[in-house]
């Protein structure tokens, strides 16, 4: 909701930002849920991310599908937030804009969606 108050505002960087997070905050909620290890404070997205892999928590049913699943989730999120808006940049700060900012709440959102779905399908 942080994310999508940001981009009806065009604030770009903390739309990007606040997408990474909840996207973060799902999968540790599911680490919790399903009692994989995960550091609550410190675990990465890429972390999270490799953490679910290894405890079978993706269809194994495809190798290459489950390796650019993966991939998505590693880079979508946590790259262009760290590119774009949540770290410091220096001096050659890159301005986010609309464009990416909806491409990254896109994307975390579908992740998120099939993250909750998965979910819901192992608990059964």
């Amino acid at each position: 909701m942080d994310a999508q108050r940001h981009f009806r505002n065009e604030d770009w960087e903390d739309a990007i930002t606040n997408a990474a997070k909840a996207f973060e905050s799902t999968m540790k909620l599911i680490c919790a849920a399903k009692g994989y290890p995960y550091d609550s404070k410190r675990s990465t997205i890429n972390e999270l991310v490799g953490i679910l892999r290894t405890q079978g928590f993706f269809p194994s049913y495809s190798q290459d599908f489950t390796n650019n699943l993966v991939k998505v989730m590693e880079t979508g999120g946590s790259m262009v937030r760290n590119k774009q808006a949540a770290h410091g940049r220096g001096q050659d700060r890159v301005k986010a804009d609309r464009a990416l900012a909806a491409y990254t709440l896109h994307m975390v959102a579908a992740n998120m969606v099939f993250l909750v779905e998965r979910y819901g399908a192992t608990t059964k």
